[in-house]
């Protein structure tokens, strides 16, 4: 079974790739980083810099560089052959 947090770019939130092995599907979750206390000055500044650096702050997608977004691809491919093999 997999199960691996693949961690975004803006290092605030990443995605959760879980594979059922029982239904044979695939889950896909976005996660956030940190706790519910208000962000320190420093967090306020990196996120302030990531929209101007970006143009964009959206809480629904995640930003992966090429080696994570080649492991989600291999992790991906890896759970689609193990179904291909199933009866």
């Amino acid at each position: 079974m997999i199960q691996k947090l693949y961690r975004c770019e803006c290092f605030t939130c990443g995605l959760l790739l879980t594979e059922d092995e029982d239904s044979g599907g695939v889950y896909m979750s976005f996660w956030k980083y940190g706790s519910p206390n208000p962000m320190g000055l420093l967090e306020r500044l990196r996120r302030a810099w990531n929209i101007v650096k970006t143009g964009r702050y959206f809480d629904d997608q995640i930003i992966l560089n090429e080696a994570t977004a080649r492991e989600l691809c291999n992790d991906m491919d890896s759970i689609l052959k193990k179904q291909e093999v199933k009866p």
